[in-house]
């Protein structure tokens, strides 16, 4: 048996997130598996500690590049004629996912003038729903997308002028590589695992999970700086190329070929 656990680690200190994710019955899975694919660091010093003896890897998921970039810059502007610079959030809207403290930060900024918008695109859960209800904010620069199709993702990131995912439910953060595959900076949130990416990267900037205020300014200070996100876009997208899928495939398909040899030789000798 081969397991990606894809564990939430959440914020050292607080087990919200971690506890559901790391139970008794989950960690005994793991513990009677061949291989643990570990999607980072992170994650396997973390079962370490947590006496999970079964042999582990680091194996991230990859992205394929063809599906991730190449789209239109114009696409938001022509489609919905957004006007101003675009602070992009791709995926589950939710407060775990950091949702409700970016329209947070957003609405701070335009109570400061600014004439950025914010664009959130993907599928909506209860307390959002809930959340944007009773809080629509005055300024009409939001634009609230459903789930989308893989065209209108790469339109989305390419019209981006930064990606903002301050979320604590990570295993790895596929987002921020895809906005790195298109050169944007990407803010994400203070934990663990994101900062394993970007602090090694440079490729953006991390902030205190639900912390609305640091967050406006992290994305006025970006918003203010093109060449500051310019540099940061590259340095991402070199570190992007690490997790190209054509290499971290053929690395999956190798260990799970070693598993299958280890098993055939245990069962020669029974």
């Amino acid at each position: 048996m081969v397991v990606t656990p894809c564990a939430h680690l959440g914020e050292e200190g607080n087990d919200e997130v971690a506890r559901h994710y790391l139970q008794p019955y989950q960690l005994n899975i793991l513990q009677r598996s061949a291989r643990i694919f570990c999607m980072t660091t992170t994650e396997l010093q973390i079962l370490d500690r947590l006496g999970v003896t079964a042999e582990k890897v680091v194996v991230p998921y990859g992205i394929d590049f063809a599906l991730a970039a190449g789209g239109n810059p114009e696409y938001l502007h022509k489609r919905y004629n957004v006007d101003g610079p675009v602070v992009l959030h791709l995926g589950v809207k939710t407060f775990e996912k950091g949702s409700i403290t970016l329209l947070e930060a957003m609405k701070m900024l335009w109570d400061r003038g600014s004439n950025a918008w914010l664009v959130m695109a993907g599928p909506t859960l209860s307390d959002f729903e809930k959340y944007i209800t009773a809080n629509a904010p005055a300024s009409p620069r939001l634009l609230n997308l459903p789930a989308f199709a893989d065209q209108v993702k790469r339109d989305l990131l390419a019209s981006a002028a930064v990606v903002a995912q301050p979320s604590r439910v990570e295993s790895l953060g596929l987002v921020l590589l895809e906005a790195w595959a298109n050169a944007k900076p990407a803010i994400a949130a203070d934990i663990a695992v994101s900062r394993e990416l970007i602090t090694a990267s440079g490729g953006g900037v991390v902030v205190r999970f639900g912390d609305a205020k640091a967050l406006a300014d992290e994305i006025e200070k970006l918003l203010a700086n093109a060449e500051a996100r310019r540099m940061m876009g590259l340095c991402g997208q070199k570190k992007a190329l690490e997790y190209e899928g054509a290499k971290l495939w053929r690395r999956t398909a190798d260990e799970m070929e070693s598993v299958v040899e280890k098993g055939k030789r245990l069962g020669r000798r029974h």
